[in-house]
């Protein structure tokens, strides 16, 4: 898990905003220190130096904004997607 974080403000779209330490990959899990999923990496704004990252927050989350409020957020890694082995036709 790599640190990103605290949650900056929610904007009118209802996303989070996060100013960032490092650059996540785009939809990556973000989750809280005790790896309970807060949402998924939408966009990346900003300069490189500074990012700000916009997260699609999950259900829980909109509900009680105060579950990630204070708290250092990070991103889960995700998998590598498995090619797919196509079958010659004889």
């Amino acid at each position: 898990m790599k640190a990103l974080g605290n949650q900056s403000q929610i904007t009118k779209t209802r996303h989070l905003l996060i100013r960032s330490r490092t650059l996540p990959e785009i939809y990556s899990a973000i989750v809280t220190e005790d790896r309970r999923k807060v949402g998924q990496v939408m966009d990346i704004i900003g300069p490189v130096m500074d990012p700000h990252i916009l997260v699609k927050p999950t259900p829980q989350v909109l509900k009680n904004p105060e579950l990630v409020e204070g708290k250092e957020l990070f991103e889960m890694p995700s998998r590598p997607r498995r090619k797919r082995k196509w079958k010659k036709e004889r």
